[in-house]
């Protein structure tokens, strides 16, 4: 292909591609929330379409085995398929565990990473671009902290959350900003392979609003536009 000069283009359409060719081509990008007003409104505004509070679970349903538990929108299993009568790996009611307690006095959900990856908690899902859940520290730390938490989604991003001690209770979320859809997390304790914690109120959206140009780029398109503006009042004058 025959390589063209700026200088042979009109100069308002060079001035546009110009000025294009600062815009680096973004890759697939997520962002992290930590409180669920502000990851709500980044997806597109209302309550996520999907949703799981565990509430119809009672006593312990262990997911450590071949084909997990399934609850909701979601399927927790373990990545080997294993600790099938470990109750540290269920979902369970309001008694705690020697590592996850309930996250706001219902039941809840045991997340796990344990001599990874064999023993992390695997939670598949269909495709959807925002996952969300509150999330309370073990009861016996600092053992089973998550230092920090990370999550590993089915695009291969390890997305790096937050601290979580025995004191800590909050909101995580995630949110893929480009239009990208991922259908699995696995919970990943990547300091010393070892976390326990309840999470409870998961929620999603199945589809995200769409990405919204970020300034630089559309104030690098409004110089190229005027240039192209201006090299058409000057043609008009000659």
């Amino acid at each position: 292909m025959k390589k063209v000069s700026l200088r042979t283009l009109p100069l308002g359409l060079g001035i546009v591609l110009a000025a294009m060719s600062f815009v680096d081509t973004a890759s697939a990008g997520f962002l992290t929330f930590t409180d669920r007003a502000s990851w709500r409104a980044a997806a597109g505004g209302g309550v996520g379409d999907l949703s799981e509070n565990f509430n119809t679970f009672t006593g312990t349903t262990i997911y450590g085995n071949p084909t997990g538990v399934s609850a909701g929108f979601m399927n927790f299993a373990t990545v080997s398929g294993n600790y099938g009568t470990d109750t540290s790996w269920s979902i369970r009611d309001t008694s705690p565990l020697s590592g996850s307690q309930t996250v706001n006095g219902t039941s809840y959900v045991s997340l796990v990473s344990y001599s990874p990856p064999a023993g992390d908690t695997l939670i598949t899902h269909g495709a959807i671009a925002a996952l969300g859940f509150d999330y309370r520290g073990p009861s016996n730390t600092p053992s089973n902290d998550a230092n920090p938490l990370t999550l590993l989604t089915s695009l291969g991003d390890n997305i790096t959350g937050p601290t979580i001690l025995g004191s800590s209770s909050g909101f995580f979320g995630i949110l893929y900003d480009a239009g990208e859809s991922f259908t699995s997390v696995q919970v990943r304790d990547l300091t010393d392979s070892r976390t326990f914690f309840g999470a409870d109120n998961f929620e999603a959206y199945s589809s995200a609003a769409p990405p919204v140009p970020e300034p630089t780029t559309l104030a690098v398109m409004a110089v190229g536009l005027a240039g192209l503006g201006f090299a058409r009042r000057r043609k008009r004058t000659a």
